[in-house]
């Protein structure tokens, strides 16, 4: 399993918004890609930060995907007012560890 890490900086302010961009239209993209295996977002809601990671079945089904992940990033960018340009990273899943409720 592989993740991509994406760093997007935006307008506190504007946090909420591109939040409720992503789950009401990004989300369903990555959902329809082949070895997609989930996302989480992460947020500092007062310094503006969002830190989104999306998990893929190999570095092939990422790669393949790419396309996906970019629009993202530059939607979220430029609905939450970004002040820096978005980063993205790619790691190797080492760990799963989730709570069984």
């Amino acid at each position: 399993m592989v993740a991509r890490v994406s760093r997007i900086e935006v307008s506190p302010d504007k946090l909420e918004d591109a939040l409720a961009q992503f789950r009401d239209e990004t989300l369903g993209s990555f959902q329809a890609q082949d070895g997609f295996d989930g996302v989480t977002l992460l947020v500092d809601r007062g310094a503006g930060v969002i830190l989104g990671t999306t998990f893929w079945e190999s570095e092939e089904h990422m790669t393949r995907a790419e396309a996906v992940g970019e629009e993202a990033r530059q939607k979220a960018a430029q609905t939450g007012g970004a002040t820096a340009e978005p980063t993205r990273e790619v790691f190797d899943v080492a760990v799963v560890q989730t709570a069984q409720v």
